[in-house]
């Protein structure tokens, strides 16, 4: 029977966790954490596509209760060990066909979560949220997409959404329109202060706060520093953004495969010259590369170059 894996950083290695269980999880087949986020040493809020887990500093909790549609699932950020933000989107189908997405946002304030309002223009026919950044209990930002709802569906696209939280209530802001009047979901953000944001997303746009388009492309960032930011893109390298433009990079290619042969899903970078990311590297049976037998790869970029790092 499949089970949440949890590991654990103690500053020299990883170990296994012992996750929480329950007939509820085991029965609903919902055992893949897809996002986590840490205050401090002794508060972490893991989040699954209908539950969420949490780290007390000595064992991992299942809360008794699924986010209120059961299927988030995108990201969760905390600005504190008594504020945390779930971020994502539900979307009803049916055999006559799906209903318009809807936002999913949800706020933990220590002691249950609670579902968020967020203000759409009128025309708004659908939208959905893909990751959040909170660097302090009164400042997050989440985005996503949404649909306006005033164009043809065949030449209808999808523009960014983005939704900010100042401590008390939540706004919709307009992020700048990119050329030929290109569609393009945000799907990852970092919000390094409560006044300095990256968002980065598909048809190689990447935003900054307060917001303006640059050229950048990547699935993953992280800013250590309002100035300082790295992105990584998946399958061909990294980006990274010192105070005036983006430069592209390339990481370390895994011993015996070529780019394609592995994914990089996730960064941090606990200062401006160390970042980790976190991946798969897909070595085939036989040293086949590229065929169906992933392996976890970890890389670092420190000062100057890409390495990769024992997993």
């Amino acid at each position: 029977m499949l089970g949440l894996l949890i590991e654990r950083w103690n500053g020299r290695a990883w170990t296994v966790q012992q996750a929480p269980d329950s007939p509820a999880l085991a029965n609903s087949g919902d055992t893949e954490l897809t996002s986590v986020s840490c205050t401090s040493t002794k508060a972490c809020i893991a989040l699954s596509t209908s539950r969420v887990v949490r780290w007390n500093g000595s064992s991992w909790e299942l809360q008794n209760h699924a986010l209120r549609h059961g299927l988030p699932g995108e990201a969760v950020s905390c600005g504190s060990a008594t504020m945390c933000v779930a971020a994502g989107g539900y979307q009803a189908c049916l055999s006559g066909g799906c209903q318009p997405a809807v936002v999913d946002l949800e706020r933990w304030n220590g002691r249950r979560w609670l579902a968020q309002s967020i203000p759409f223009p009128r025309s708004w026919s659908g939208a959905s949220l893909s990751a959040v950044s909170c660097s302090s209990a009164r400042a997050c930002t989440a985005v996503g997409s949404w649909d306006p709802g005033s164009c043809a569906p065949e030449v209808c696209v999808d523009v960014p959404l983005v939704v900010r939280w100042n401590g008390s209530t939540w706004s919709w802001q307009k992020p700048p329109q990119h050329a030929a009047g290109l569609g393009s979901e945000l799907l990852t953000v970092s919000c390094p202060s409560a006044t300095a944001c990256v968002a980065i997303g598909g048809g190689n746009a990447a935003e900054r706060w307060k917001w303006f388009a640059t050229s950048g492309a990547g699935m993953a960032v992280d800013c250590p520093t309002d100035r300082v930011c790295t992105a990584i893109n998946g399958l061909s390298g990294a980006s990274r953004w010192a105070g005036s433009r983006w430069s592209s990079e390339r990481v370390a290619n895994p011993p015996g495969l070529a780019i394609g042969d592995y994914v990089l899903s996730g960064i941090a970078c606990p200062s401006v010259a160390d970042c980790f990311a976190v991946g798969t590297a897909y070595y085939g049976l036989n040293g086949n590369p590229g065929s169906n037998s992933p392996s976890t790869l970890i890389e670092h970029w420190h000062a100057s170059h890409w390495s990769i790092q024992p997993s």
